[in-house]
């Protein structure tokens, strides 16, 4: 699994990137439902994503969206640019 690629601090990443917080118990609130942190999270691998697409993440319903990677190696460089990248999400406050 990619996550046995990650340092500590990206699977902090991955999570904040995931959850879109860094909290180890966050809340979470998208149109009007409160999502249970007892809730599952989930992967869905989109056949309709290019694979030159990074993942994408659903914070409020803790959902990653990736393309059909090829391999790990792959996957674990597409995370990464995407941290990198989209931590910060749209920058709202």
């Amino acid at each position: 699994m990619v996550i046995n690629e990650f340092s500590e601090s990206e699977r902090v990443s991955l999570l904040q990137f995931w959850s879109g917080t860094w909290c180890e118990t966050p809340t979470y609130r998208c149109d009007d439902t409160t999502v249970d942190r007892e809730e599952a999270w989930s992967i869905t691998i989109k056949d309709c994503f290019d694979v030159q697409e990074l993942p994408s993440a659903v914070t409020c319903i803790r959902t990653l969206n990736c393309p059909p990677y090829t391999s790990i190696e792959e996957m674990t460089g597409k995370f990464r640019t995407a941290f990198e990248m989209g931590l910060e999400g749209f920058g709202i406050i």
